[in-house]
């Protein structure tokens, strides 16, 4: 089955990995959203212009939000066990590393999947796989709002698992040739890519999604 949550973060701050100021989760349950959550988070740090202008997120709006300690106990509880999924998954899985060792929470045993990775395999030949470029395919919007950018991640591998007729995480693996990334107290390394051998044709229908955004 197609059983994952998409993560999504937006951060105060580039100077520090830790500083998560939003979070996005969905969970996708039998290729299926099951659930979302959205939460504000206040990261204790100063933020930086550069990144207010890209998400608009100002330091006063997260005065009364959940502290960094109980949004990383709150991910450790929702993702324990769980497929996580991301765009450019280094980069969120990144942050909640560093966030769980600043704030001392355990963090959860997870496996991960890069749908930049994965988009790059089932849709091949686009010009950008920029998350804002994979919305204009799905025909989401507003990027850089964590939830938005959650839901279209989870929506992205859903199409992909379409185009190459994948009916679960690991076939879809398996067929992209996506080795997924691992993440708890005692590893982590990245989702990476393997040479696949036989790899299926992409349906039309994809093809013709890819050639749209060329």
């Amino acid at each position: 089955m197609m059983d994952f949550v998409a993560l999504d973060f937006e951060t105060a701050t580039a100077s520090v990995h830790w500083a998560a100021c939003s979070v996005g989760l969905v969970d996708v349950r039998e290729g299926r959203i099951w659930d979302e959550y959205y939460t504000l988070i206040n990261p204790g740090c100063a933020f930086d212009y550069r990144c207010v202008r890209i998400h608009g997120i100002q330091e006063e709006d997260v005065a009364g939000a959940m502290d960094l300690h109980g949004a990383m106990a709150l991910l450790r509880e929702r993702l324990d066990g769980r497929v996580v999924v991301a765009h450019n998954a280094a980069f969120d899985t990144g942050v909640m590393k560093s966030a769980m060792e600043r704030e001392g929470v355990e963090p959860p045993d997870v496996r991960v999947l890069c749908t930049v990775a994965a988009a790059r395999r089932a849709l091949p030949g686009l010009s950008s796989y920029s998350l804002s470029k994979m919305m204009d395919l799905l025909g989401e919007f507003h990027a850089h709002n964590a939830l938005d950018d959650a839901r279209a991640c989870a929506n992205l591998l859903l199409r992909c698992a379409k185009a190459c007729g994948a009916r679960s995480v690991e076939e879809l693996s398996e067929t992209l040739g996506l080795i997924p990334g691992h993440f708890n107290a005692q590893e982590y390394y990245h989702c990476k890519t393997r040479p696949v051998r036989k790899r299926r044709t992409v349906p039309s229908a994809a093809r013709r999604e890819a050639k749209a955004l060329q």
